[in-house]
């Protein structure tokens, strides 16, 4: 059965609560240059609303995992990369920024096309969850780290 996982829904809440903040930000910028309030609402808000947007549809990711090795990675609807993961070293590079909004920079990399797809919006906990999946079917030798192979 193909397996799909999708972004956290805590990526989504932390990237909403980024979008007034970031309007608030821009509000006390904009009062430095200029001197009409509406100007300066109008500006933030922009900025909130962009920034809420990019939040809902800009981190849309997907990805497919079927249990012969086919890997696709889809953004916004549309399908970015198709891997027969069998025929593959897989390996990934995460940083970490701790504490309550933390983040996750999380980079899959896939030896056959040297691509590198970027899974932040998954969260570590679904990324892993689907690693494990993926490392069971690619051609990596357990217990032992290649070049691609990065953890």
């Amino acid at each position: 059965m193909m397996k799909v996982y999708k972004r956290s829904m805590w990526v989504i809440f932390k990237e909403l609560v980024y979008a007034p903040a970031a309007g608030f930000v821009v509000y006390l910028a904009a009062g430095f240059f200029t001197s009409s309030a509406p100007a300066a609402y109008g500006i933030s808000a922009l900025v909130a609303l962009a920034i809420a947007c990019l939040a809902i549809s800009g981190g849309n990711v997907r990805f497919e995992l079927e249990p012969g090795g086919a890997f696709r990675y889809y953004k916004g609807g549309k399908l970015q990369n198709s891997h027969d993961i069998t025929k593959c070293h897989i390996g990934y590079h995460c940083e970490s920024v701790s504490g309550l909004w933390g983040s996750d920079d999380i980079e899959l990399r896939i030896s056959d096309r040297d691509s590198r797809i970027d899974c932040s919006p998954l969260g570590p906990g679904r990324f892993h969850e689907m690693f494990e999946e993926m490392e069971k079917l690619s051609k990596n030798t357990p217990g032992k780290l290649s070049a691609a192979t990065e953890r």
